[in-house]
């Protein structure tokens, strides 16, 4: 992974939640925000709440 990226693993659940709801309304713009808007497009408010469920519970790859 890029040093540049952020590690999105541990982090809290409700931070993540708050993030990807960003994105999915437009309401982040810097950085990968064109990347990160149509990764999360077709995500439900379900789909983002287990998604960040899972995040916050693993650690990701190094």
């Amino acid at each position: 992974m890029a040093p540049n990226y952020p590690k999105i693993g541990m982090q809290n659940k409700e931070y993540t939640v708050n993030q990807l709801t960003d994105y999915k309304n437009n309401k982040r713009s810097n950085g990968l925000a064109a990347l990160m808007v149509g990764m999360v497009a077709a995500l439900t408010e379900e789909d983002i709440q287990k998604l960040a469920e899972y995040l916050s519970a693993n650690t990701g790859a190094d």
